[in-house]
């Protein structure tokens, strides 16, 4: 199970029944809803900057395959650009047939 956070693009859509989020709530949801460093495979992506699957060229849906977040400790070092994060987006169908051919890459930082 996860939790979308509102950087992922179909966040508004999905607290749409809840009402319009006033900045202060908004700012909650982000504060509350984002874990740090957050590693997962699968699940709703998380972005420093913006979504960019609705700027796609291609209307396909895109799922969360995994995500590496930047992470520092006394075992791991990872680090994209400056604080980012890295994910990778497959389609259901690609997912389904097993074809990691077509994966999309994208990371953003602060």
């Amino acid at each position: 199970q996860d939790t979308a956070t509102p950087s992922d693009y179909r966040f508004d859509k999905i607290t749409a029944s809840l009402g319009e989020m006033d900045d202060q709530t908004a700012d909650y949801a982000y504060e509350n809803l984002v874990d740090n460093p957050s590693h997962k495979v699968g699940g709703y992506a998380f972005f420093t900057q913006d979504d960019p699957r609705p700027y796609s060229e291609s209307k396909d849906e895109w799922l969360l395959l995994f995500q590496i977040d930047t992470d520092e400790n006394d075992k791991i070092e990872i680090m994209w650009g400056d604080s980012g994060v890295a994910n990778f987006f497959i389609r259901p169908e690609d997912l389904k047939n097993k074809d990691f051919s077509k994966v999309w890459y994208n990371w953003d930082c602060y």
